[in-house]
């Protein structure tokens, strides 16, 4: 089938104005926002699990034309985007699970768009292309300037460490696919995981 840009471009509208859950959790506390959280993850969840059931409520198939043909028979990515939210919120620090989900979520976009516009080299072992990486960790970079700079941080080791954190969560990204792992999840987590033992 072929990339229909029109299409995926809407899906990342939808996916860039996820950007109210980070922006939400600058304000509220981690309770609140893992009670919020937690619940839309129920909802979707469940909302998914009738659709790949069959059942034919109107609630399902009103959201149905946003499914990839490759999500007919199993989660869709926002049950795993909502999932790892969650366990970023619960798990990680404020600031770690802020940082991730702006990650997950500009990178995301920027990678696929771009890839799938440009992209012309494919990486060895990936159905990635190369450009789609490198928009993954341009945008990943400004996103920690950003986040360094409003922590006052800026010793050369902070920098060098953030390019690391975005360089492995990019490659995680990459590989995703091969281990049939949903890169909402991924990312997510392993941008944490990064920010938690070097930043």
């Amino acid at each position: 089938m072929d990339f229909n840009l029109k299409q995926e471009f809407n899906r990342k509208l939808i996916h860039l104005s996820s950007s109210i859950y980070p922006i939400a959790y600058i304000f509220l506390s981690k309770n609140i926002m893992a009670a919020i959280v937690a619940i839309l993850f129920l909802a979707v969840f469940l909302w998914d699990c009738c659709r790949i059931r069959g059942y034919n409520f109107r609630i399902i198939t009103i959201f149905s034309s946003f499914v990839r043909e490759k999500e007919s028979k199993r989660f869709i990515g926002a049950t795993y985007f909502l999932a790892a939210i969650l366990l970023v919120v619960v798990i990680f620090p404020k600031y770690i699970a802020i940082v991730s989900m702006f990650v997950l979520i500009f990178c995301d976009t920027a990678a696929a768009l771009i890839g799938k516009t440009f992209g012309k080299n494919k990486i060895k072992g990936t159905h990635k292309s190369l450009e789609g990486f490198i928009a993954f960790i341009i945008t990943g970079l400004v996103i920690m300037i950003i986040y360094l700079q409003l922590r006052n941080i800026a010793d050369i080791n902070s920098y060098l460490l953030a390019f690391l954190a975005v360089f492995i969560t990019g490659m995680v990204e990459l590989f995703s696919d091969n281990f049939k792992i949903d890169d909402n999840l991924s990312i997510t987590l392993a941008m944490s995981i990064c920010l938690y033992f070097f930043l």
